[in-house]
């Protein structure tokens, strides 16, 4: 320790104040790239963060992020985190892309756009039973006139056990127990997640309420989208949780009218989103089903 403190004395009388710094950040950042596949290093705080943690049964742990950010590009980008690993084969890992390959991050980072993205999530020495939890306050904020959709994620375990898509907006965490595969123990990965942005409704990109019209409102059986620019997109969201009940989407034709059937659709509050792709705009309505 004595042969230590003597060094860095040493080295500071060779060195400059800002050339100590510089050299003691390089060597962190060094050092934080190189001890462990684990470790995250965000040289610039991302616009919006977002974190998922994994734990095993043997109660190893390990974490993702999802970022977005207006700076960031296709390729890794490492100022937000998201440069190569090469995961740890001797330890649990979870990661992004195409599994263990020079291409895996521990960090998701795309710039926002009008419809979010999707992406997989890879394991290495997982067990038969899985925790997933996150935070879901940071789902209820926005980012620079952009609100958060209802994040969710699939997997072969939920659809073995009939759940099509798991939301994470309303709570913090999910167990993943053991299951079979032609009688062999399968693994919960990859995870598909997906990460979706809506614009916020403001003076620029919002319909006036004379180019549509949605009738009648309240109903229980069936209700009417008409709009005289066209849309491409209508999407009913629920009020009480955030989850979309309906979706129509075509990004490639536009329409002018719609009929959605209300039948399978519970009564309460409801955000109608209606999206025209060519003028890059949504309108919002509310909807009550009773």
């Amino acid at each position: 320790m004595a042969d230590f403190i003597t060094s860095i004395g040493f080295m500071k009388k060779l060195l400059s104040t800002k050339q100590v710094v510089f050299f003691t950040v390089a060597m962190c950042l060094a050092t934080c790239r190189t001890t462990s596949a684990q470790s995250v290093v965000f040289a610039k705080e991302p616009q919006w963060k977002f974190w998922l943690a994994f734990e095993n049964a043997n109660g190893q742990r390990d974490t993702v992020f999802i970022v977005f950010d207006s700076t960031a590009t296709e390729q890794p980008d490492s100022l937000l985190g998201e440069y190569k690993v090469t995961p740890d084969t001797t330890k649990f890992q979870v990661f992004f892309a195409n599994g263990i390959g020079s291409d895996s991050t521990k960090v998701f980072a795309v710039p926002p756009k009008q419809l979010g993205y999707n992406n997989y999530i890879f394991a290495i020495n997982d067990s038969n039973s899985m925790k997933i939890f996150w935070d879901t306050s940071l789902l209820k904020l926005g980012l620079n006139g952009y609100e958060m959709g209802s994040f969710y994620f699939k997997s072969i375990y939920l659809d073995q056990i009939g759940i099509d898509y798991f939301f994470l907006n309303t709570v913090d965490s999910i167990k993943l127990f053991p299951f079979m595969i032609q009688g062999q123990y399968a693994s919960h990965f990859p995870i598909l997640g997906d990460f979706p942005l809506f614009k916020k409704p403001n003076s620029i990109n919002h319909f006036r309420s004379s180019a549509i019209s949605v009738y009648p409102n309240p109903s229980n059986n069936a209700i009417y989208v008409r709009s005289i620019s066209g849309f491409n997109k209508v999407e009913l969201v629920s009020v009480a949780d955030g989850k979309p009940v309906y979706e129509f989407s075509n990004l490639e034709l536009t329409y002018t009218d719609l009929l959605i059937d209300l039948s399978s659709i519970k009564r309460g509050v409801y955000i109608i989103k209606i999206y025209n792709k060519k003028n890059d705009r949504y309108y919002y309505e509310k909807f009550i089903k009773n």
